[in-house]
């Protein structure tokens, strides 16, 4: 081995630990937010069997995940650390697939790129360190990609890799359907792999078959939203917004979120210029098949929504490693004149300064449910004074931070808007109380009340707190950026209704 080939081979092994490490870093800094603690509750109220027969306590998810850490709790505990462990370890593994698939639809320089960028990519770290099936949903299917892209080069292990990647990335996240989809557009389209139709086609038939079981609940759910899902209609405009969500996730403060989505469009602009004096076929396809797993799902995504809204950017990682592939392999190629090399390392720069406030509390998504638990119990007769819950996404987090203060707490029933269907509620073991029981309660009330209200209430909620303010004097309030408020009020006079 040369001196050149081993001081590669170091530098990789470094990246390698800086990822990891920026992974583990600061793993509990942030409260466990509404998702992670649905996670967590599913897990320890589900075996496998049962997630895999009945579906995902009656949500729209697949189950492999929540299968594997039901299998990790069992084995490290519940802690925030050893909840979010899973997910870095699985995480880790989606570093080695943006190498390989880059070094194989390019070259060897592009995948040095692809792996820096994705080790210090703020989407990446951010739900890596999360409990949920992003991490395995974007490491399975860029394993997937290096299967169809080894299929491309002739290797043996291509068929097998594509095969287990996919099936993977299917029993994790439905819209790794969509990707998978898009991605044939790429095998039809494209010659070289249109020929090796016999080998894809064939993989494609045993990864359907290995999704068989899996087929009537997928139908069932995708029922289940046609029929009414929480997530908004998206706008036209939207997969302009998720190119730059797929590398800076939302780590920046909202001010400077449009900063991230120009930067990646700029590089990506420069990327199709220089694209267009590549002589070789060969890396324009390549980098085409990336730009088509990224905003062919994107698209896709966007057009199923105008029949339910599924689009939601934080369930679009899977496509995640071909974002940044295609940017590596754009730069890679770029000629000695183009600016792309000074874009990508800007976009570095700018990725560390993600990091850097993801790691700084307050984050837009994680409330600080830690501190909020502690502070109500350091309160005055924190089991004997009632709480009430304007919002299921304060509601639920606390299920896990304050088990003891919950047989006097009430959650409104927020209907059509709660984020999850009233049947997974029910089976999470959960009452809630309608608008009108909530009503007649405060009514009569007399005493003290604690109100937790969590930004983005509803109007009904928003009009049921701004009545209990005006009848009754806040005793204390506490502020929990980004928007989460503590009230704590005295209603001494019966209402007149």
């Amino acid at each position: 081995m040369s001196s050149r080939q081993r001081a590669s081979q170091r530098l990789l092994l470094i990246i390698l630990i800086v990822g990891a490490w920026l992974r583990v870093y600061g793993l509990s800094i942030h409260s466990l937010w509404f998702d992670e603690v649905f996670s967590q509750r599913v897990v320890s109220l589900f075996d496998p069997i049962s997630l895999f027969q009945n579906g995902v306590a009656g949500d729209v998810h697949p189950p492999l995940y929540f299968a594997l850490l039901w299998f990790w709790v069992r084995l490290t505990g519940e802690s925030v650390v050893a909840l979010r462990m899973l997910s870095v370890l699985i995480a880790l593994l989606a570093l080695p697939a943006c190498y390989h698939l880059a070094r194989l639809l390019f070259n060897r320089r592009a995948a040095v790129l692809a792996l820096i960028l994705a080790a210090f990519s703020p989407y990446q770290v951010y739900f890596a360190q999360e409990t949920r099936q992003y991490a395995l949903s974007f490491t399975a299917l860029a394993w997937a990609g290096v299967g169809l892209a080894a299929l491309w080069r002739g290797k043996r292990y291509g068929w097998w890799l594509y095969v287990i990647g996919a099936t993977l990335s299917l029993y994790t996240h439905y819209i790794c359907g969509l990707t998978l989809a898009v991605l044939h557009i790429w095998l039809l389209g494209y010659a070289p792999m249109r020929a090796k139709w016999r080998q894809w086609l064939s993989a494609d038939a045993l990864i359907a078959l290995l999704y068989l079981p899996q087929a009537f609940t997928f139908l069932s759910q995708t029922s289940a939203v046609f029929e009414g899902f929480w997530i908004r209609p998206p706008s036209p405009l939207a997969p302009v917004f998720s190119a730059g969500y797929l590398i800076f996730a939302v780590v920046f403060p909202v001010a400077l979120i449009p900063l991230g989505v120009v930067a990646v469009w700029l590089l990506l602009t420069v990327n199709a210029l220089d694209m267009r004096r590549v002589r070789q076929v060969e890396v324009r396809a390549a980098w085409l098949m990336c730009l088509l797993a990224v905003f062919g799902t994107l698209v896709a995504a966007l057009i199923v929504s105008l029949r339910a809204p599924i689009y939601s950017e934080r369930s679009f990682g899977m496509v995640a490693p071909f974002m940044v592939v295609a940017l590596a392999g754009g730069v890679a190629a770029a000629p000695r004149r183009s600016p792309a090399r000074l874009l990508y390392g800007l976009l570095i720069l700018a990725c560390l300064g993600g990091l850097i406030a993801h790691y700084t509390p307050p984050d837009l998504l994680r409330p600080p449910f830690r501190q909020i638990a502690a502070d109500l119990r350091a309160l005055p007769e924190p089991e004997r004074i009632p709480i009430l819950y304007l919002h299921d996404g304060a509601y639920l987090p606390m299920t896990y931070y304050t088990p003891d203060l919950l047989a006097n707490a009430r959650l409104v029933f927020t209907e059509a808007r709660s984020w999850l269907y009233p049947r997974t509620w029910e089976l999470l073991g959960i009452q809630r109380y309608s608008r009108a029981e909530i009503a007649a309660w405060l009514a009569d009330y007399q005493g003290t009340l604690r109100v937790v209200y969590y930004g983005g209430t509803l109007p009904e909620e928003e009009a049921t707190l701004r009545a209990l303010l005006a009848r009754c004097p806040v005793q204390r309030e506490l502020d929990y950026p980004p928007f989460v408020i503590l009230y704590e009020v005295r209603c001494d006079v019966r209402s007149d209704g």
